[in-house]
């Protein structure tokens, strides 16, 4: 790695390759620092100290430009960098926990239940995208089946956006998801109507990007970044909504259609007279959750004639669901 410029590169370079070879991903962590490391080069700080006052400048110019969860990244990339420091016998500030609540407004992040008529018209949209609109000529076929494959498996975005043809077997309609949030390896088995949807797709893949290895190519190579994702899944909920101002459009992001896959697994169970307190782990585990707490907060947002069943222990539920801040590490 050649990326870090200012006097603080050895200790970057050291404390990346400590994360990674404790099995952790890095690119948020890398990202972060990079950007510690520009604003060091471009305040021309020549010194290698980890200060209250460097470091409190830096995040104070963050919030001038960053949005709430690159935010929560700067703030615990600073807090391992000082924490390294202080390990190897340095001193160094630690950013305390919540210190950006003390100059940013407080941020949340609003969920989305989709309703039955917004997933039609979200799909299709994703079945009819036009590519006069679109940079990259294959989004018409990867679009309809990514974003299906997203909500009817409840994966993550990247779990989606970075899964390799391998990892199908078309034949039981098992998915192998490698890159999850735990760094777990877990298997998803596809509803029959997905695979068969898939099945086709690979068919067709087999034509227009023989040689690409993720089953969601880009034109270009490689697999969707975030960012790209998220844009596509905008432009389509968009699309969706022809008669509403993009003002006034309610904000969507594709972790939504986890939390909608989640709710109806959940409001099924409930319709069949289960427990869902019991059934939680199998749905955790589903879903890759470590804590079956994680997975309890769905329950959470059920629609209000759910939440007063009979067959729901909500002193339970409580006690297990955790209150979560978006600024935790």
């Amino acid at each position: 790695m050649h990326d870090f410029q200012s006097e603080f590169s050895p200790q970057m370079y050291r404390l990346l390759e400590d994360w990674i070879a404790a099995g952790h991903r890095f690119w948020s962590l890398k990202r972060s620092l990079l950007s510690f490391d520009r604003y060091c080069v471009e305040n021309d700080v020549r010194h290698d100290l980890l200060t209250k006052e460097l470091v409190c400048s830096w995040m104070q110019a963050e919030a001038d430009r960053s949005i709430g969860s690159e935010l929560g990244e700067r703030a615990n990339a600073i807090r391992k960098l000082a924490r390294y420091y202080i390990a190897t016998g340095k001193e160094a500030y630690v950013l305390p926990a919540g210190y950006m609540t003390r100059y940013t407004p407080k941020r949340t992040r609003t969920i989305h239940l989709f309703s039955d008529d917004e997933l039609a018209a979200f799909f299709a949209v994703t079945d009819t995208i036009s590519l006069r609109h679109e940079a990259d000529p294959w989004v018409a076929e990867v679009a309809p089946v990514m974003f299906r494959m997203l909500y009817t498996c409840g994966l993550r975005p990247n779990e989606v956006r970075e899964i390799k043809c391998t990892d199908v077997n078309i034949e039981t309609g098992e998915v192998l998801i490698r890159h999850n949030k735990e760094l777990k390896q877990r298997i998803v088995v596809m509803s029959a109507d997905m695979a068969d949807m898939c099945r086709k797709y690979l068919a067709r893949k087999a034509i227009f990007a023989p040689d690409e290895e993720y089953l969601f190519p880009r034109q270009k190579g490689g697999f969707y970044t975030g960012k790209l994702f998220t844009a596509l899944f905008q432009r389509c909920w968009k699309k969706a909504n022809p008669g509403i101002p993009e003002s006034e459009l309610r904000h969507v992001r594709p972790y939504d259609l986890r939390h909608r896959f989640a709710s109806v697994v959940l409001q099924n169970w409930i319709d069949e007279g289960k427990n869902p307190y019991s059934m939680l782990p199998y749905l955790s585990a589903y879903m890759g959750h470590s804590r079956i707490s994680d997975t309890a907060y769905y329950i959470h947002i059920l629609p209000e004639n759910l939440m007063k069943s009979n067959g729901i222990s909500w002193e339970e539920m409580d006690g297990i669901v955790p209150e979560v801040s978006i600024w935790e590490d």
